[in-house]
């Protein structure tokens, strides 16, 4: 009897697939260049990337054929697949479809003003045709929807972006949008590129369709499937920015690939690993090699987007009408208005979010469709954990969606002494405070070596410029100073470097001001202007530490010092039992397995205990095996610990089945790297044993355990 077995699912899902005695016969790979890319360099992927590669390499090495298909397929696709399979040299069989969806007017916008195309926007609205456009920006779409509701308060304008495309109506639009009826009285569909590869409307309906693509997020080719989303053969509009978002970006895989290797290295050696100890700082190959060529073709597309949009289109067989660049004043007043009106409404609804505890938070970021106000909620939260102030609208805006908290981290760390100073060949080397270190190494115990953001490198980068030495309010500067004098030779020798590991671009006719300005900006501070000197047409200028911003950050910085002062250091009991001699030994560990005897504790609020305890009640009673998972993932092993000792022992058994920890699981333990087996469980503890010394048994708390693969 015929027994059909398939399964569909995407990338970030891979880690939780069973892989013992699991294979599958034909594996598609739809948009694989998409798919690929998103797996390799995606933050969602972020977490389990190691995982979900050592998946893939294990399907595609047992599966039988492997299909790929992607309208843009290039050789990065078939190497990296080809990496995987049991004969890398095998030969891909290749069609190849040279159908081309072409022949369209597309009238293409000049300049590098997008008011010109918006304008166009409106009088196609007003003429009384359905329109679509296409973006790749959150902020531009919410500016647009707002704008053209209020112009227009009598059609129906939907937006569909990554803050409501978990809303229900829009699921369902967006599941369902070939559906009779679905589209009926929609005058204009805006989307963002949350509108995910393989959406394709194919329903008669819309009239024209316009791109607005500013730059920074979407290289050439997903500017293209934006636009192709409605197959029928309408106009195009198409208006792409002039100049990269962030600057220009390297092209050359090679250098890509090579500077990501040596800052993981020179990462390495501040965090003072010793080479030959087996840290495995380069793995998978072939995903680096892929990863790489990744980045180099998306960052030489974003380099000059609007050639590369306009070469794709062109390459389709469509028909190009150049305008001449048009700015359109009002247009641009509405769409400021707009922008500010959404601003309001987004800090409005931070406000009168109610505040959340830190499980509540827990539970949902571990939400699989987060809501707008679910959103709310959790910048509500974050903003009132990392400020320590009461959330009000100014607050809003002088956090920037996270990222002044971001440069007071690094203000944070650049204002701590080094942990070391050592001069090796004539070079003094800078290693860096544990605020720093211990952020570097926990990312080493956790993630792929391709998501190590290795801040080690650029506090000691910043430290040999000597950028703490200008951290003083009180100090003024001037170009002439030797010491900023000092430091553009430094900056203007080292600009490759900077660029590469600080993301600053050092012009070779900046002045000493603006480079420190420059470097400044990253750290949260800035320089303002305070006089002028000297003589009429000998005038200069004297500049000193915006005073704001500096009792800003000093503020903050106390809080974030208060809180770690309030907060015991995490230490983790492990009691050692060998099996041959039967000798019992206890000691405490930090992460660095340096043994001390102060027992530290960083409790849960009896609050927040409480629901915990009651949400993982529920789950495990309703048998959701996947939010328990998720729900204990977001707890350290001592908070796991006391939650254990509230539970029932029913409750405690039920719930480690869930999680998978039984008798011969495959497990992480917090307190050393490497897997183990679980060879019995007690209560609340667990025997477990290295592979590699199985006659050597350890006894550790349930909490501090973590599955790796469920036993077969």
């Amino acid at each position: 009897m015929w027994h059909e077995q398939w399964l569909s699912l995407t990338a970030d899902s891979l880690h939780k697939l069973k892989t013992e005695g699991n294979t599958y016969d034909y594996i598609f790979l739809d948009e694989c260049e998409q798919f690929i890319a998103h797996l390799l360099c995606s933050s969602t992927c972020k977490e389990h990337r190691h995982a979900i590669l050592q998946s893939l390499k294990y399907f595609t090495y047992s599966a039988r054929c492997v299909v790929l298909s992607d309208a843009h397929l290039s050789d990065v696709s078939l190497k990296f697949i080809l990496a995987m399979r049991p004969d890398p040299t095998e030969s891909p069989f290749v069609i190849r479809n040279r159908y081309q969806n072409g022949d369209r007017r597309v009238f293409w916008h000049e300049g590098s003003d997008r008011s010109g195309i918006v304008r166009q926007i409106k009088a196609s609205l007003f003429l009384g045709d359905r329109v679509i456009v296409a973006c790749d920006g959150l902020e531009f779409s919410k500016d647009l929807y707002e704008a053209l509701q209020t112009l227009f308060p009598e059609k129906r304008i939907i937006c569909i972006n990554s803050e409501n495309s978990n809303e229900s109506g829009m699921r369902s639009l967006i599941e369902n949008i070939n559906a009779p009826g679905k589209l009926d009285g929609i005058d204009c569909l805006i989307y963002s590129p949350s509108v995910n590869t393989g959406v394709s409307i194919d329903t008669p309906h819309f009239d024209k369709v316009f791109g607005v693509f500013v730059g920074g997020s979407l290289a050439g080719t997903d500017c293209i499937q934006a636009l192709n989303r409605y197959r029928l053969k309408v106009d195009w509009h198409v208006w792409v920015g002039s100049n990269p978002i962030g600057g220009y970006r390297p092209i050359s895989a090679e250098r890509i690939k090579r500077n990501k290797l040596q800052e993981n290295d020179l990462c390495g050696f501040l965090l003072k690993i010793v080479q030959g100890s087996g840290e495995k700082t380069v793995a998978d190959e072939f995903a680096w090699d892929a990863w790489a060529a990744i980045q180099a073709r998306r960052n030489e597309s974003l380099n000059n987007l609007r050639g590369d949009v306009r070469f794709l289109i062109e390459a389709q067989g469509h028909h190009l009408t150049t305008l001449s660049e048009e700015t359109d004043w009002e247009t641009k007043s509405e769409l400021k208005a707009a922008r500010d009106t959404n601003r309001q409404v987004h800090s409005q609804g931070i406000c009168n979010a109610a505040p959340i505890s830190a499980t509540e938070a827990r539970q949902l970021e571990a939400k699989e469709r987060p809501t707008l106000q679910d959103h709310y909620h959790l910048e509500r939260h974050r903003i009132e954990t990392s400020w320590g102030k009461t959330v009000d609208a100014e607050l809003i805006e002088l956090d920037r969606g996270g990222r002044t908290i971001r440069q007071f981290t690094l203000l944070e760390a650049l204002l701590e002494n080094p942990s070391e100073v050592r001069t090796l060949n004539g070079k003094r080397i800078y290693f860096p405070p544990a605020l720093v270190a211990e952020k570097d190494t926990m990312e080493r115990e956790i993630f792929h070596s391709l998501d190590w953001r290795n801040d080690s490198v650029s506090w000691s980068l910043r430290r040999e410029l000597g950028l703490h030495q200008f951290l003083k309010p009180d100090r003024e500067f001037r170009n002439a100073d030797s010491d900023l004098l000092e430091l553009q030779k430094q900056a203007q020798r080292n600009a490759l470097i900077i660029k590469d590991f600080l993301g600053v671009t050092i012009r070779r006719n900046a002045t000493p001001i603006q480079i420190l300005q420059q470097l400044l900006e990253q750290i949260g501070l800035r320089l303002v202007c305070d006089r002028r000197e000297g003589s009429r047409g000998d005038q200069v200028r004297v500049y000193h530490l915006a005073p704001e911003q500096w009792t800003t950050a000093q503020e903050v910085l106390a809080y974030r010092r208060s809180k770690r002062e309030s907060q015991d250091q995490k230490t983790v009991e492990a009691h050692s039992t060998s099996v041959v001699t039967g000798v019992t030994s206890d000691k405490y560990l930090n992460k660095g397995e340096v043994v001390t005897t102060k027992r530290e504790s960083q409790d849960l609020p009896q609050n927040d205990l409480a629901d915990g305890l009651e949400i993982l009640a529920q789950a495990v009673e309703l048998q959701q095996q996947a939010l328990v998972q998720a729900l204990w993932k977001t707890w350290n092993s001592l908070q796991r610990s006391h939650l254990l000792s509230l539970m029932s022992d029913e409750l405690r058994r039920q719930m480690m089945s869930c999680l998978g920890l039984t008798t011969g699981a495959l497990v992480r333990w917090f307190n050393r790297s490497g897997e183990w087996v679980v060879r019995s469980l007690g209560t609340a503890t667990a025997r477990i044993f290295s592979g590699t010394s199985p006659s050597m048994e350890w006894i550790t708390n349930l909490g501090e355990l973590e599955l790796v693969t469920p036993p077969a």
